[in-house]
């Protein structure tokens, strides 16, 4: 009996070891990562097809995050926050001492007051996407300094 609790307990170190390992998503850069070393880092996209962006860009969706690219290079990446990263506060304070910029994110309905903004901090070549209805970071993106133009957009 206590070879089967030694066992279980090695099986449970093992799956907690498992859950708390990278995922892959680290290691993917925009502009720097191309979308051979995409799919041999994270496998294939859950969806894979032309991006909002249009002009030959391409989204492709994993279970946590969403890659744009353009010409086989990612351009962007936008990922659910961990949950530690899920308050606006929380960005602020890393980014002190930075330039950044709120305001509201484009394209939203003016019907009932803007419900989404971006924290932006262009020298680390990043934003968040804060969602007021909820008090929330709903995205953090990661993008190429020659992409920052379009994520405001």
């Amino acid at each position: 009996m206590s070879s089967h609790v030694g066992n279980l307990a090695l099986f449970l170190v093992i799956l907690i070891a498992g859950a708390c390992a990278p995922s892959g998503h680290q290691e993917v850069r925009p502009n720097i990562t191309s979308g051979q070393q995409l799919t041999e880092v994270l496998g294939q996209p859950v969806v894979q097809g032309a991006s909002p962006l249009g002009s030959g860009a391409e989204l492709r969706t994993y279970s946590q995050c969403e890659y744009q690219l353009e010409k086989d290079v990612v351009t962007a990446k936008y990922c659910k926050p961990d949950e530690g990263q899920r308050t606006l506060q929380y960005w602020k304070q890393l980014w002190r001492g930075d330039s950044t910029s709120y305001q509201e994110l484009a394209g939203q309905s003016k019907m009932h007051g803007p419900d989404q903004y971006i924290l932006d901090a262009p020298s680390r070549g990043m934003s968040v996407v804060y969602d007021a209805r909820i008090d929330r970071v709903v995205t953090v993106i990661e993008y190429g300094a020659a992409r920052r133009e379009e994520i405001s957009r």
